[in-house]
């Protein structure tokens, strides 16, 4: 019994030795390349379109604040043409929906042309495209919005007695005032063949 305890014992070292890990290398002082983080390139896109080009932190938020205003002027002229069509519709002066949507000369004039009774039958107003329209500012104005509608289905009438057709025009308004209070402040048109 004796020989089978010390073959055991001579066995349970060798065992042993034979899962003991193996000898790890010495770190190297040699330094191992990483790869850096990707860096992000701010691209902007010029107000009147076009391609995307580099662009500064503070060019980039300026570009954001920018299209905010656009966003904005288009929710105010919407507004503005639906307002605009129903009261033509009904041959009415100007309301307070309309008029808090303008501003200056602007109002005063709408004010005026919508005093005429004149009444749009029929049709439809279609606005075809908006778009942003960069050039000299009026009225002091910040940005403005050109437009091209084709209303030239519509009978226009002014105390019953049928005037013609309308139009088909490009029109171009601007807008004055701070974000959430743009207003329009001018504008003008162009009978145009089509839009």
């Amino acid at each position: 019994m004796r020989r089978i305890l010390f073959a055991c014992a001579a066995v349970v070292p060798a065992l042993v030795a034979g899962c003991t890990p193996a000898a790890q290398p010495t770190p190297s002082a040699t330094p191992v390349p990483t790869a850096a983080a990707p860096t992000l390139q701010l691209m902007c896109t010029p107000e009147e379109g076009g391609t995307a080009s580099p662009c500064t932190q503070a060019e980039y938020d300026a570009m954001v604040a920018r299209d905010k205003l656009y966003d904005e002027a288009k929710v105010v002229l919407t507004k503005y043409n639906e307002e605009f069509e129903r009261l033509s519709r009904e041959g009415s002066p100007a309301s307070p929906e309309i008029l808090a949507l303008t501003s200056g000369g602007y109002t005063q004039m709408l004010q005026e042309e919508m005093s005429q009774g004149f009444t749009f039958d029929g049709g439809e107003f279609n606005t075809v495209w908006i778009k942003r329209w960069v050039g000299p500012s009026e009225s002091g104005s910040v940005l403005a919005l050109e437009t091209c509608t084709d209303s030239s289905s519509i009978t226009i009438r002014q105390g019953g007695k049928e005037l013609g057709k309308g139009r088909v025009a490009e029109e171009r308004y601007y807008f004055a005032g701070t974000p959430g209070s743009l207003k329009i402040v001018d504008g003008m048109y162009e009978v145009v063949e089509s839009c």
